[in-house]
Parts: structure tokens; C-alpha cells; sequence
């Protein structure tokens, strides 16, 4: 999932917690169960950032 600078938007490292992120990337393993995740509250960040005109990319 490209998602522009993932720090910008998870600026204290929580929302992300445990799942692989690389440059402007986020890497689901299959071991992953993303239900148990907090991708969701990181994509409605990402989106609120974006709507405001902040600059999340990389």
C-alpha cells in the first residue's frame, strides 16, 4: 500500500506499531491479521492530513 511519508502521518510510531513500512510503503505480511491492526485510524490520519493541504508525501 503506497501511502506518501508514513512518519508524516504516524508522527509517535503507534498507529503502525508491528508492521513492516518502508520508504512511502506499508508491507502486510500474510501472517498479518490486519483486523488486529490499527490501519484504519492511520488511512482516516493520512486522509485528514491530505485534506487540510498538509504535505504527507515523500
Amino acid at each position: 500500500m503506497y501511502v506518501g511519508n508514513a512518519k508524516k502521518v504516524d508522527t509517535n510510531n503507534t498507529l503502525l506499531k508491528g508492521i513492516d513500512v518502508g520508504k512511502g510503503c506499508i508491507r502486510f505480511k500474510k501472517s498479518t491479521i490486519v483486523a488486529d491492526t490499527q490501519i484504519d485510524q492511520f488511512i482516516d490520519r493520512a486522509i485528514e492530513l491530505w485534506q487540510q493541504g498538509k504535505d504527507i508525501g515523500c
